[in-house]
């Protein structure tokens, strides 16, 4: 997976990508993380706020990306 499609996930408001990205609002919910009320803010900085490296959650929202482009 290319750092652009890390960096491009980590940049975008959670908001963003769970009205987007199929299954990303599970994967936010796993972490906690308030994709709704409080998602104004960049993944990355979420992910910071929980003192967690987002790589790992980057990693499996361009699996799931991958997935919904391919039609799995």
């Amino acid at each position: 997976m290319s750092v652009a499609m890390q960096s491009d996930f980590a940049s975008r408001t959670l908001a963003d990508i769970a009205s987007t990205l199929p299954g990303a609002t599970a994967l936010f919910r796993a972490e906690k993380l308030d994709f709704c009320c409080g998602g104004r803010v960049p993944l990355a900085q979420a992910m910071a706020g929980k003192q967690k490296d987002p790589a790992p959650l980057v990693a499996k929202l361009v699996i799931s990306d991958l997935n919904s482009v391919a039609g799995m």
